[in-house]
């Protein structure tokens, strides 16, 4: 989740590295929870990064789209905010079928922004 690998790199730019087990695990969690800042803007950045984390996941487990997020959640690569952004974009998965796929392979239609999230995993 690129969330995750942002408040990550973040912690390792303020020199906080984890060395206990598996990262996101629920020690891991913890440990990413107890972290304090002496400054109030680095704390502030720091729990903006993990209120990401957190609302992310929050909002997989129990959404509206939870079923249109983790469809493609079966392909390599796709992520679950991979999947948020292509059940905002794409709505529904029900209105493609295999023959309409076939008919527009060759054709570049569609969102630029799909396009770009999936090209990766070809």
């Amino acid at each position: 989740m690129p969330a995750r690998h942002r408040l990550s790199n973040w912690l390792l730019r303020h020199e906080i590295v984890y060395s206990d087990g598996q990262a996101w695990a629920g020690a891991h969690d913890a440990w990413v929870r107890r972290q304090r800042f002496g400054l109030p803007l680095v704390q502030a950045t720091f729990d903006e990064g993990y209120d990401s984390v957190v609302t992310i996941a929050a909002m997989d487990a129990d959404s509206p789209w939870t079923g249109t997020v983790h469809r493609p959640g079966c392909l390599r690569g796709i992520s679950t905010l991979t999947g948020f952004a292509l059940a905002v974009e794409i709505g529904g998965w029900s209105r493609f079928t295999g023959n309409s796929i076939g008919a527009i392979r060759e054709t570049p239609m569609g969102s630029h922004h799909d396009r770009r999230r999936l090209v990766p995993l070809a």
